[in-house]
């Protein structure tokens, strides 16, 4: 029997309890190898590898290896290079075979700078991997496989296009044929995280993307009862997270809905799984909510968490245009944060930074739109990442005047046996419309503005500014940024960031990693530790400035009422608090009413309940990861009696 070893290495998290993430990719292969009597007749498997174990130790534990696959991701590339480099220096007869989204297999020159590899496969791998194992047992030529780059010496041999699988439902289910039933009793203390295909395919073509040129493009199903058998698999082996992998869950309304349904029934008879996480599609804010609410159909126990995430990534149309997501309406976003807020549902919104055409003023216009949107707390900011294959990569990267760092990849509390191999991705600093100076102050402004908006910090209370003296958040926010600048505590803890922030882009060492939260935590953090000073700052620049405007006991009042809807660090341990005011701030704020002097009382329950032990760096960070469901504001509901002002807020919030 020959040996194979196949390697799709993760981070492990550490978070209350060890948690990782089945490895799909490679369990995929493997089931579908299993379809082979001459592969079960003449190969072993060793291992399907998901840990950064020390690599001599991995190497040096077996006495032979025929074939090593390997399932290469941007946060495992460089540990998967060395590993593989190091068994083909001990077992220089072993075939080395990567695939994945990382592989740069349109590079000519990809075996001249990693000769260690033997192959390289393009797009999908499930089929092509039976065929080369068939092939070196019978001593065929791999040239004769379609869909690889195979090593010649150092030169590149492509034999022609992937063979399209447009027939899924022959590839079998590495849950129900058994291919990780050893993981669970190799590895009894861990929670595994599931993922799922219930079809494949993209019929977008966003330019940051990779899905497209691995998937194609046309859309091809599983058969829904091969795909509910998965799911009872991960209800029945108590998988708490389960990713469904679709490009755009929600984009085939009927056949979704049934299976969002399906779920919902296996959580209500088993408790699993406790955590969906889909793709949403682009558009279709119907087919979405309704699926959204399905899940979160509690019945006869807990509901699914699920959220909507609305991935808009911009607010800029020649943005948009550029990475071909203009069939993204924009305009839409305003019902959908309104719609998702009248069912009840989270959602959060994602935006990306350092894309083509993008600009400092219309990044900043972004945000202002999100919050005109009714959009305050739940957006999400990550850096633009260039992707190997992808088309911004490849052909969009010189047009665009594109600059990039490394920078690298960490995980929460990341479990990692190698820590001398880092992961990094390269990520956007400078385009020809954002120039590296622009986008540092894009990173500042994304930093104040989830500080002192984002966090809860004076989100009440620029909103009733704004509604009450008819400003828009632009015009307001623009003069509270000028004026909060002059205060030495944020000119300080503004400075302290920015420089390391121009650290880190400039390719020297510093306090932060991949992700403009972390950015933000940072900002958060220092501002956090004075935050009862911020505020007080903060509104008495607002005072100052809009004083002719104001009422002075309205604006005392205000400042009370946000200061209870934010549960700051020191109230963390506080599940409600309860206050008469003498106007109906809340309706106003939320709703199309008048604000009226008429007293009201007020019960605020804490949405983000911490753990008693929390540190304050702790707590910063919980609240910058943008959980869902964990804005740090308060839930308001009416405490007292006042009917008329109860009707309107049950009808409409």
């Amino acid at each position: 029997m020959k040996n194979i070893l196949l390697v799709q290495a993760s981070f492990v998290w550490i978070i209350n309890k060890k948690a990782m993430y089945l490895p799909y990719a490679i369990g995929c292969l493997w089931a579908n190898c299993q379809n082979s009597d001459l592969i079960k007749q003449n190969y072993h498997l060793l291992d399907l590898q998901v840990e950064r174990f020390n690599i001599d130790e991995v190497v040096n534990s077996y006495e032979d290896i025929d074939v090593a696959g390997f399932s290469c991701y941007c946060w495992n590339y460089n540990y998967t290079c060395k590993l593989a480099e190091k068994i083909k220096e001990r077992f220089p007869n072993c075939l080395i075979v990567f695939g994945g989204p990382e592989v740069e297999h349109s590079d000519p020159k990809i075996f001249q700078n990693k000769p260690y590899i033997d192959v390289a496969v393009k797009q999908e791998g499930d089929v092509v991997l039976k065929d080369i194992l068939e092939a070196r047992i019978s001593n065929t030529d791999l040239s004769v496989i379609s869909g690889l780059i195979i090593n010649d010496n150092g030169n590149a041999i492509n034999t022609g296009p992937t063979v399209r699988i447009n027939n899924l439902e022959h590839l079998p289910s590495p849950y129900t044929t058994g291919v990780f039933d050893f993981l669970f009793e190799k590895y009894p203390d861990v929670q595994w995280d599931g993922m799922i295909d219930t079809n494949r395919g993209c019929p977008y073509q966003c330019t940051y993307c990779d899905w497209g040129s691995l998937t194609y493009s046309k859309i091809r199903v599983r058969h829904l009862d091969t795909v509910k058998k998965e799911l009872e698999w991960f209800s029945k082996n108590k998988i708490e997270v389960l990713y469904i992998n679709d490009a755009n869950f929600g984009i085939l309304y009927e056949r979704d809905m049934e299976i969002a349904k399906y779920l919902s029934e296996l959580r209500i008879a088993t408790g699993y799984p406790k955590y969906i996480v889909p793709n949403w599609p682009k558009n279709s804010r119907e087919q979405i909510i309704n699926i959204a609410k399905e899940l979160s159909r509690p019945n006869k126990g807990d509901a699914i968490r699920s959220g909507i995430t609305i991935s808009v990534q911009t607010f800029t149309p020649e943005t948009l245009k550029e990475i071909k997501r203009d069939q993204f309406d924009i305009n839409e976003v305003k019902d959908f944060v309104k719609e998702c807020t009248a069912a009840g549902l989270s959602n959060d919104v994602d935006m990306i930074l350092g894309l083509p055409m993008e600009t400092l003023e219309s990044w900043k216009d972004g945000f202002y739109y999100l919050f005109e949107s009714g959009m305050h707390h739940n957006f999400k900011v990550q850096p633009t990442a260039l992707l190997e294959n992808t088309e911004l990569n490849k052909l969009q990267r010189k047009l665009n005047g594109i600059k990039t760092i490394p920078s690298r990849i960490t995980a929460n509390q990341n479990y990692d046996y190698s820590p001398e191999i880092k992961e990094t991705l390269a990520i956007v600093v400078e385009t020809n419309t954002l120039p590296f100076n622009d986008h540092i102050k894009a990173i500042m402004f994304t930093n104040i503005i989830t500080t002192v908006h984002g966090s809860g910090l004076i989100t009440e209370f620029a909103r009733f500014t704004c509604k009450h003296l008819s400003l828009s958040f632009k015009e307001f926010y623009e003069k509270v940024i000028d004026l909060l600048l002059i205060d030495p505590m944020l000119q300080a803890a503004y400075n302290e960031c920015e420089q390391e922030i121009v650290k880190v882009y400039t390719g020297l060492p510093g306090n932060f990693k991949y992700g403009l939260t972390q950015h933000a935590e940072f900002q958060y953090f220092n501002t956090l530790c004075v935050v009862g000073q911020l505020q007080t700052n903060i509104k008495q620049i607002v005072y100052d400035y809009y004083e002719p405007q104001l009422d002075a006991d309205l604006f005392a009042e205000l400042c009370e009422y946000n200061d209870f809807c934010y549960f700051d660090y020191e109230k963390k341990h506080l599940v409600s608090e309860t206050k008469s005011f003498t106007h109906n701030l809340h309706e106003f704020i939320n709703n199309d009413v008048e604000l009226l002097l008429n007293q009201v009382t007020y019960t605020f329950t804490n949405a983000t309940p911490h753990e008693e032990n929390l540190s304050l760096v702790e707590f910063a960070t919980r609240i910058f990861q943008r959980q869902r469901n964990m804005p740090n504001k308060a839930h308001v509901e009416i405490a007292g009696t006042v009917s008329t002002l109860a009707k309107v807020f049950t009808q409409n919030d």
